[in-house]
């Protein structure tokens, strides 16, 4: 499954990346690399830990693709958190 990514750049130089269709899954990181691995591995353990929990894995709406990376893009709104979902990812410090 592929997800928009809204990547932000920040005041000190480094980049936070969300996926909106992901409520809660939010990266940084000091470079565009660095900070889309991140993101990737935050929407992958997302995704695994609503498989885990027997929960929907999350959707973008109109969109449906064969990949599991998230798409680079800056075309969607952020989504509000969503509690309980990607707990795992919050465990680990991926997502916040």
């Amino acid at each position: 499954m592929r997800y928009t990514v809204i990547l932000e750049q920040e005041a000190d130089g480094g980049y936070v990346a969300t996926v909106p269709a992901l409520p809660g899954c939010v990266s940084q990181g000091d470079t565009r690399d660095e900070v889309m691995r991140n993101i990737r591995e935050a929407a992958d353990l997302y995704v695994e830990d609503c498989i885990a929990a027997g929960d929907p894995v999350p959707t973008e709406a109109g969109k449906n693709t064969a990949s599991s990376r998230p798409a680079p893009t800056s075309e969607a709104p952020n989504g509000p958190f969503r509690p309980g979902i990607g707990e795992g990812a919050l465990a680990r410090g991926i997502c916040r």
